[in-house]
């Protein structure tokens, strides 16, 4: 488990679109929700990430399938880019997600540091249980830079009132990354969505018009698992928050095993809305459930 020091403590959190802007959830997910198989108000979760401005990225309400496309056993490749109504528009949704989130995280992006330090006091008007700095969006027009990176980072601190999580990706040079900013931020979360050519090197793309998508589910667990162990072995002590991929409680169960302080669940709650509270039963019982 995590401490955060404010009196909230993570231990399985619903990750960055598992309940949208709102809390309020897809429609995919409403039938769990109604029926409580997905229990928010029990759980910490990130909510979809938002910038300062309107960002359009690539998602289209009226056509999804041409952003996002289902693999088959799990998994998913989207190339959404960060599309969302920018901080002002979507302020009242973000509001309601801190009220029907047990432990509300609110996520950000910021393309430059006096963005990070606008966003971040901003959000110290919202009641939440921490806010998060997402600096590994897949499918952004121009990556962001370690350098840029590290700025952004020591900005959103400087300014924010939060604890603050900082999301990273394998894409990234993330060890430089955690090296250079331990004693900043509280927790490290990865890995976000992993780019298409890096999964699946010898398989054309359904979105290969965004440059390929990024991937989710099963198939990037092993990832998670390479990037946890290799911040474990240098030593870095900052807390990890670590998903990608996360689909079993045996699987999460050996991720903290693996000296992971919290796991994240995202794309398995689709089809197994369950597993995050399962999870946290395995983890009291220290065995996975069936």
């Amino acid at each position: 488990m995590i401490d955060l020091g404010n009196g909230h403590v993570l231990d399985v959190v619903l990750d960055s679109g598992s309940l949208g802007l709102s809390g309020l959830g897809w429609p995919s997910e409403w039938p769990a929700l109604v029926r409580r198989q997905l229990r928010p108000r029990e759980l910490a979760a990130i909510s979809k990430t938002v910038t300062l401005r309107p960002h359009r990225g690539n998602f289209c309400w009226w056509k999804p399938s041409d952003t996002v496309r289902y693999l088959g056993d799990g998994n998913w490749v989207n190339a959404f880019g960060l599309t969302n109504p920018g901080l002002k528009r979507a302020w009242p949704w973000l509001r309601l997600f801190t009220r029907l989130v047990g432990q509300p995280i609110i996520s950000f992006f910021a393309f430059n540091a006096e963005e990070a330090a606008e966003i971040a006091e901003r959000l110290n008007e919202l009641e939440c249980a921490a806010v998060e700095l997402n600096t590994s969006c897949p499918n952004v027009n121009k990556p962001l830079t370690t350098d840029e990176i590290n700025k952004i980072i020591k900005a959103a601190r400087g300014h924010s009132g939060h604890p603050l999580l900082v999301k990273l990706s394998v894409d990234q040079d993330y060890p430089a990354i955690a090296e250079r900013i331990e004693g900043l931020v509280n927790v490290l979360h990865f890995t976000n969505t992993v780019k298409w050519d890096r999964v699946y090197p010898k398989k054309p793309s359904p979105l290969a018009r965004y440059g390929g998508g990024a991937v989710s589910g099963p198939d990037i667990h092993r990832f998670a698992v390479e990037m946890n162990d290799r911040l474990e072995e240098s030593g870095i002590r900052t807390p990890r928050l670590v998903g990608g991929g996360v689909h079993t409680t045996a699987g999460a169960l050996r991720l903290l095993e693996r000296g992971a302080g919290a796991v994240a669940v995202a794309t398995a709650t689709h089809y197994n809305p369950e597993l995050p509270h399962r999870i946290i039963t395995a983890m009291r019982e220290k065995s996975p459930l069936p």
